[in-house]
């Protein structure tokens, strides 16, 4: 059983937006990048969890709340930097304008 749709889109998106990127013809955009990688990893969770829900018998409700607590946030929203380099110093410097928490 390949991928299903919805990671296969995923990773199309996040293709081609890292191939922009790479080849010049599209400016970095962080939060869209950063977007497109956590619905990929939210794809393949989902895609995950469908199949071996499919093939396991059936949960207890102690075990469904047990796997439900697992999906609670616990932690501070993360936050996805990005850098800009110098082309004159070829140092890296911070670029605070584009520090922005991961969407939710």
């Amino acid at each position: 059983m390949g991928p299903s749709p919805s990671v296969s889109a995923s990773r199309a998106k996040v293709a081609g937006l890292t191939l922009g990127v790479r080849t010049g013809k599209r400016s970095p955009d962080c939060a869209e990048l950063a977007d497109a990688y956590r619905d990929l990893a939210a794809a393949k969770i989902d895609d995950y969890i469908k199949r071996n829900l499919a093939a396991a018998p059936p949960l207890t409700n102690e075990q469904r709340a047990k796997l439900a607590e697992l999906l609670r946030p616990v932690r501070a929203t993360p936050v996805f930097r990005c850098a800009t380099v110098d082309p004159e110093v070829g140092e890296e410097e911070d670029s605070p304008e584009v520090d922005r928490p991961l969407r939710d």
